[in-house]
């Protein structure tokens, strides 16, 4: 927190791949850690191509709030796991950090009806 950082984003799908509860258990071992230094640990939501842990956005939320962590949404990660899924079922709880991004080339995004949506 002294050079400015506020928030710890995991993302590393690779690492995670495999974990399942484990990854839950580092992420609230990290997070307690974290918080000595006024520091929030928020793991990202990934894709089904990048991690089989995390893919689903309200699942892995509620996972790491179980465990008193935050959560970073990434909305391109999002649509690509849960294209159907509206933005107020995916996001039941509030997030620690979002990245967004629209399309799969991952442009910035515009003012296109998901990103209203989304906000």
């Amino acid at each position: 927190a002294e050079i400015g950082v506020a928030t710890v984003v995991v993302g590393s799908g690779g690492q995670r791949r495999g974990s399942g509860e484990r990854f839950f258990e580092f992420a609230a071992r990290l997070s307690f850690a974290a918080t000595k230094f006024g520091l929030t640990v928020a793991p990202e939501n990934l894709r089904p191509e990048e991690s089989d842990v995390g893919t689903d956005v309200r699942a892995f939320a509620d996972a790491l709030a179980a465990r008193r962590v935050g959560f970073t949404v990434d909305s391109y990660h999002v649509r690509q796991a849960t294209p159907d899924r509206s933005w107020d079922d995916a996001l039941v709880r509030k997030p620690a950090h979002v990245h967004v991004a629209r399309g799969a080339d991952r442009t910035m995004p515009d003012d296109d009806a998901d990103t209203r949506a989304f906000f």
